[in-house]
C-alpha cells in the first residue's frame, strides 16, 4: 500500500489500524518480558542455567540481555519484580499485570520500605490502568497513606551522571536542606518536593527578566 496514494477519508482509518497494532504488539511484548522474568526466576532457583555451561546465574543473564539487546541491570530488574511479584499474584497475574507496571510496583515498595497493598495489587492488574496511573497510586498508597493530596503528580524521572555531577547534585541537596530548614524527620518525598521547587523558584526568579524581558512567560 502506497501512502500516498490514499484518499483522505482513507488516512485516519489507516491511522487507526497502525495504532490498534502498535498497541497489541505493545501488550504482547510487555507480558512476554514479564513471563520471561518468571522463568529466569524458576531458572535461578533449579541452577538450570548449569545446564548451557554458564559459570553462574549472572552470566546466564548477561547472555539473554546480550541476545535483547538490553543492559543485565533492566533484566535483573524483571527478575526481582518477578520473584517479589509471583507470590502475591501468581504467575497469571504477573502475565495480566505485564513487566512494567510489576517493576514500577517493586520499585515504589523498596523506595518507600513497605510492602504492597492489594489495592495497589488490584490496581495494577486492571488493564485499563496505565504505567504512569500506577505510578502515581503507588506514591500516594505508600508514601502518602492512600490520600493523595491536591493537584497533580509531577513524575521527574531519573538520569545517569558520572561521579563528578553525582558529587555536585548530592552537595546541592544538602546545602539546600540547611537553607530550608528541613526537620530530619521529614518524609522524603516532601523534601524532594521541596528542594526541587526551591530549585525551580531560584532559577525563575533569577533568570525570567532576562529571558521574558517585560512579559510575562507564555503558558505551554
Amino acid at each position: 500500500m502506497q501512502l500516498t496514494s490514499l484518499r483522505s477519508n482513507e488516512i485516519v482509518s489507516a491511522i487507526d489500524r497502525e495504532l490498534a497494532l502498535l498497541k497489541s504488539s505493545e501488550n504482547i511484548l510487555n507480558r512476554g518480558y514479564a513471563r520471561l522474568a518468571g522463568l529466569l526466576v524458576i531458572a535461578k532457583l533449579n541452577e538450570s542455567w548449569r545446564d548451557e555451561n554458564h559459570p553462574s546465574f549472572g552470566a546466564y543473564v548477561m547472555s539473554v540481555a546480550n541476545f535483547l539487546g538490553k543492559s543485565h541491570q533492566q533484566i535483573h530488574a524483571y527478575i526481582t519484580a518477578a520473584e517479589k511479584l509471583l507470590p502475591l499474584v501468581g504467575e497469571g497475574g504477573l502475565d495480566k499485570m505485564g513487566i512494567s507496571k510489576a517493576t514500577e510496583l517493586v520499585r515504589a515498595s523498596r523506595k518507600s520500605s513497605k510492602p504492597l497493598t492489594p489495592a495497589l495489587l488490584e490496581a495494577a492488574l486492571d488493564p485499563s490502568k496505565r504505567v504512569d496511573e500506577i505510578r502515581a497510586l503507588a506514591h500516594a498508597e505508600l508514601e502518602l497513606g492512600g490520600v493523595a493530596p491536591k493537584g497533580r503528580y509531577l513524575d521527574i524521572g531519573g538520569f545517569y551522571v558520572d561521579d563528578e555531577q553525582y558529587k555536585t547534585f548530592v552537595e546541592a541537596v544538602k546545602i539546600s536542606q540547611r537553607i530550608l530548614a528541613l526537620p530530619q524527620d521529614m518524609p522524603d518525598w516532601q523534601q524532594r518536593q521541596r528542594i526541587i521547587l526551591f530549585w525551580a523558584q531560584e532559577i525563575s526568579g533569577t533568570y525570567a527578566a532576562d529571558v521574558y524581558g517585560e512579559l510575562p512567560p507564555i503558558d505551554d
